[in-house]
């Protein structure tokens, strides 16, 4: 039983001691219950369950707020930051929670200021000019300060209007103006230094648009890049608060990036424009054109529409080119694309493919066929009317022509280059047909375009492979009808063709330069043919050569006769160059000067088909020349009772007078002959006396002193 009791007293014991207050078993150990032993050890096991039970306890309220601020960490760790922490727990717990709040506020901060600056570093990069660049970076710009509307003054070149550009927080987008400010005033706006307080009393009128919109003051800084590129940059902070510090160092650090970024974007911008205009016109060139007549072919078949074509070549440009200058010939090619953007409609394109080549586009066609060729036809009109008004160079009035071909896609081609050719066949038939000409494409015109680009290749090759022939016609004494010179014609032995005359490719050799070359030829030719005769004991004959007006225009001309001269020993007096009356009908002065210094060499000078225009009627007495020829269609008229009579008539007289030597060219009839003999034609020329020549059957005319009859003409 005591055991039992023991038992039973020591487990009441034991559990008194876990489970009741101290003051319990204090009392059972005066009643001496139990043994002094049993009750220390029962107090040790007390105070350490105790104490576990309390740093359990503790630890359990801590945890729980360090796994929720672990999870904070790891959200905060994947860029989440719109989460909150439990507010309970200790101070110590609180305060945590509330610095990391804080910190994760700022790295929040901080990575949406790195993202905006990386879109606008972006934008920096990518933008393709000045103003798309600060449009971009106006609508980022309250990802990094904190500011309610900015704006930006920027300044092109070229004397181009200032751009204003206005973002607003509450907006979509920008607002965009010009402005008008005076020198004085950009000196002011963008001499400001860093980072400055500005409000509506600023002087000189800049903030004016700012005022306008109700905004009192804020911060400008400048943007000044170079002494072409410009602008400043206008923030306002919210409720118009300053700037922290740290804000005032972000703005200048990005004011710094956007001034070389404008340096940047104007130099892409203007390599883009050298690549894809004409530096001359400021129209758009050949690369620019393909670009916009590709777009335009390629949407038409989807949108059903036309597009038309219209290929305008300058006639004559290359006179007045030379005549005039180059400069004056460049300023020429600037009005005729001035007058050209006029004439066109603000959708329609103009580009300059080179030279005097220009090109209207004109796309999205919304008629038929018939319609869309009355549409070209009028436009191709009032082209020409525009080009025919008076052009002032060098102080003259100067007329413009052109030729003008049309084609339309799909009805003509169907693809850029197809639709290019057949405007540019269109072209050449309208030039064919005369100044202020407009042709529209037609197949039989493809054909007629190929046989002249093979003439074109031929002749080239008959150039430089020795094709070309001089043909000699005697030139006869109207009185005695002795020989006294000749005139060289060249010809052209085109294999499997036979000789062919000059006016079969005469006028392809002028549209395609060669002229230069060959004629070059021809009066190195003569001139060693001169000299041989001379060698033969013809020292008296001369010989005659005609100058195209490209040869004659051309810079290098005067010293080339000079140079020949030389080369082959012929006496100056030996040789005559003739030219036409039109050669200096479009800078009379600079003709002149070319005139008198072959007259200083010594050659003659001869106006050749004398009659044919009116220019040499009123400035024949100021060019030193001696010699005029009448035109064929006059002498051609003589018998036949036309008052092309008169005309012949009226030019012997005019010679006459002026002491000039009349020669008659196309003489072919004995009552030809007689009727110009008889008004004192000094020499003559024609089938009536004899045809060209090759060079050997002349000498031999002239061996034998047979007279020019009795010798079979040459072909053509």
């Amino acid at each position: 039983m005591v055991r039992l009791a023991a038992s039973g007293l020591g487990y009441v014991v034991s559990t008194a001691l876990v489970s009741s207050a101290p003051g319990v078993v204090v009392a059972l150990l005066l009643a001496g219950h139990v043994r002094p032993g049993y009750v220390v050890a029962a107090a040790f096991a007390t105070a350490f369950a105790t104490a576990v039970a309390l740093l359990r306890l503790s630890a359990l309220r801590l945890l729980a707020p360090l796994r929720a601020l672990r999870h904070g960490t790891e959200r905060v760790a994947n860029q989440e930051f719109e989460f909150d922490l439990p507010a309970h727990g200790p101070p110590e717990i609180r305060s945590l929670f509330t610095a990391f709040h804080a910190m994760a506020h700022s790295l929040q901060q901080r990575f949406r200021l790195l993202a905006t600056q990386s879109e606008i570093d972006a934008v920096i990069m990518s933008a393709e000019d000045p103003l798309q660049l600060m449009e971009l970076v106006l609508v980022r710009l309250g990802g990094i300060l904190p500011c309610e509307c900015a704006a930006v003054w920027l300044v092109g070149t070229h004397g181009e209007p200032v751009r204003f550009i206005y973002w607003d927080a509450e907006a979509d987008g920008v607002e965009l103006a010009e402005l008008t400010l005076p020198p004085a005033t950009l000196e002011t706006l963008f001499g400001i230094a860093g980072p400055t307080h500005v409000d509506a009393n600023a002087p000189d009128g800049w903030f004016a648009p700012l005022a306008a919109r109700g905004i009192e003051n804020g911060t400008l800084v400048p943007l000044v890049a170079d002494a072409e590129h410009a602008a400043a940059l206008f923030v306002r902070a919210h409720g118009g608060s300053s700037l922290s510090a740290e804000e005032a160092v972000r703005l200048d650090n990005l004011a710094a990036r956007l001034a070389v970024a404008i340096t940047n974007a104007a130099w892409e911008s203007r390599l883009y424009h050298q690549a894809h205009f004409d530096a001359l016109t400021e129209l758009p060139n050949r690369r620019m054109f393909k670009e916009i007549l590709d777009a335009a072919v390629a949407r038409a078949p989807r949108n059903q529409h036309l597009v038309g074509v219209l290929f305008i070549d300058l006639d004559d440009f290359k006179v007045v080119n030379d005549s005039f200058g180059h400069a004056a010939g460049d300023r020429l090619l600037k009005i005729v694309a001035h007058r050209l953007r006029d004439a066109v409609r603000a959708t329609d394109s103009v580009a300059r493919l080179g030279g005097d080549e220009f090109v209207v586009i004109i796309p999205d066609l919304k008629c038929d066929e018939i319609a869309a060729y009355e549409n070209l036809a009028l436009l191709a009109d009032k082209i020409l009317q525009d080009l025919g008004r008076p052009a002032m160079l060098e102080g003259r009035d100067v007329r413009v022509t052109a030729s003008i071909g049309a084609a339309l896609c799909p009805r003509d081609a169907r693809t850029t280059e197809e639709l290019m050719r057949h405007a540019d066949a269109a072209m050449y038939a309208a030039k064919e047909e005369g100044s202020r000409g407009f042709r529209v494409y037609s197949a039989e015109l493809t054909s007629q375009a190929s046989r002249k680009l093979r003439l074109r290749e031929d002749l080239a090759a008959a150039v430089q492979e020795g094709q070309m022939v001089l043909h000699f016609q005697p030139r006869i004494d109207a009185r005695t009808l002795a020989i006294v010179g000749c005139e060289a014609l060249v010809r052209w032995d085109r294999p499997g063709h036979g000789l062919a005359a000059p006016q079969e490719f005469m006028e392809e050799l002028e549209h395609s330069g060669l002229i230069l070359e060959l004629g070059a030829w021809v009066l190195r030719e003569s001139c060693r043919q001169i000299a041989q005769w001379r060698s033969f004991g013809e020292e008296n004959l001369a010989l005659s050569v005609n100058v195209a007006t490209r040869q004659f225009n051309d810079p290098g001309f005067v010293a080339l006769v000079e140079q020949v001269l030389a080369e082959t020993g012929v006496p100056p007096a030996s040789l005559e160059l003739e030219f036409s009356e039109a050669t200096g009908s479009a800078n009379l002065e600079r003709a002149l000067g070319i005139l008198a210094r072959l007259k200083e060499l010594g050659v003659r000078l001869a106006i050749d088909d004398f009659g044919a225009g009116a220019a040499s009627l009123r400035h024949l007495h100021q060019m030193p020349v001696d010699t005029i020829k009448v035109d064929r269609p006059f002498v051609q008229e003589i018998g036949r009772g036309a008052p092309g009579i008169g005309l012949a008539d009226a030019i012997l007289a005019l010679g006459k007078s002026l002491g000039l030597r009349v020669v008659a060219e196309g003489v072919e009839t004995e009552r030809q002959f007689q009727h110009l003999r008889e008004r004192g034609c000094d020499l003559v020329q024609g089938f009536h006396f004899g045809a060209p020549l090759d060079a050997e059957c002349f000498t031999a005319m002239l061996a034998t002193r047979h007279g020019p009859k009795s010798f079979k003409p040459s072909a053509g």
